[in-house]
């Protein structure tokens, strides 16, 4: 295919016949359609005829109103454009408000719930610590009384050792008793001079002085007694068999000896427990601690439990304070010991 020609300016002032190059152009293309040069003439003739008649002012108002027009047009798709460019700003305001409004309430509703979380967990430490400090308060409770319980089995025992050194002492005092009648009974035998003593009456001896002094210079007893008395000072826990030899007395009996060794028997016993006593208070206080372990690790899950914990530690402070308020039982110190004067008369 051929190139196109390069188009022909028509100069609008200037003069209205065609230029050599654009006749040539007229006359190839005549040629191709089939004409001859004859009617090529006669048809220049005509375009000369129209451009003398042609009206190019017109012809560029009509070019200038096709572009006004599309002008216009274009100027109204803009509008048009610009309108739905406002209507969808319009839009995306209106939700950006709504996502906007929404986000306060979300703010809102967020903070409300952190101001009730602050005080729920504000609540909880309260709780938890309301726990602790009765917790130490029933340690120091149970410290309180397990202290009292040491001093009070301090005193029973206490009491043990007095009443056994009481019954030991007044059954000694019965042994020198019967030995020293016993003495006196022989001595009144080999030497008749001898005052003879009342037999309704028995000597009473201080439990609280030592058997070596049961006797002085002053007294009318035989000097075999003074030996008797100061071999029982040595031995107390001896039998008596071992204890006076040949000056046993004539009434000393097989059940005497027997109760004398189950008293000595008794008397380990009772110091044996005496030892073990540490190691049972030692378990029983690992077994309090254990159980207040216990009990904390329970109470704290829930504030429910915390406040039943609490509750009960309360039931038990009144049942402490009830027990507080009660009326202690008195040792009686001062009661009447086995083989004294104010009780009858009892063998060993």
């Amino acid at each position: 295919m051929a190139p196109l020609p390069p188009p022909v300016m028509v100069p609008v002032n200037g003069t209205r016949e065609l230029s050599e190059p654009c006749m040539l152009l007229l006359k190839s293309i005549w040629s191709r359609m089939g004409y001859d040069g004859s009617a090529f003439t006669e048809m220049q003739k005509e375009i000369g005829k129209e451009l003398a008649r042609a009206d190019f002012a017109r012809f560029e108002r009509q070019l200038l109103c096709n572009e006004i027009l599309a002008l216009k047009q274009e100027n109204n798709l803009i509008r048009y454009e610009r309108d739905e460019h406002l209507r969808r700003a319009n839009k995306i305001q209106s939700n950006l408000s709504q996502v906007m409004a929404a986000e306060d309430r979300t703010f809102m509703t967020l903070m409300s719930e952190r101001e009730l979380a602050k005080n729920t967990i504000q609540n909880a430490q309260r709780g938890v610590e309301e726990v602790v400090m009765a917790k130490a308060q029933e340690v120091e409770r149970s410290k309180a009384m397990s202290e009292e319980l040491g001093r009070l089995e301090k005193e029973r025992i206490a009491a043990m050792k007095y009443a056994k050194t009481a019954e030991e002492q007044a059954m000694l005092a019965s042994i020198a008793a019967k030995a020293a009648t016993a003495v006196a009974a022989s001595a009144v035998q080999s030497n008749p001079s001898t005052p003879r003593p009342l037999s309704h009456l028995t000597p009473r001896l201080p439990t609280d002085r030592p058997l070596s002094s049961w006797g002085g210079p002053s007294t009318s007893y035989h000097p075999s007694t003074y030996a008797t008395l100061s071999s029982l000072s040595h031995t107390s826990s001896a039998t008596p068999s071992g204890s006076y030899g040949s000056s046993k007395p004539s009434d000393w009996t097989l059940e005497d000896e027997n109760d004398l060794k189950s008293k000595i028997h008794e008397r380990k016993i009772s110091s044996d427990q005496i030892r073990l006593l540490p190691d049972d208070r030692r378990s029983l206080q690992d077994r309090l601690n254990a159980r207040m372990e216990r009990e904390r690790i329970s109470s704290l899950p829930s504030e429910s439990h915390v406040s039943s914990s609490h509750s009960h530690s309360q039931k038990q402070q009144q049942q402490q304070q009830q027990q507080q308020q009660q009326p202690r039982k008195k040792v009686e110190w001062h009661s009447p010991l086995i083989g004294s004067s104010s009780t009858p008369n009892k063998r060993y």
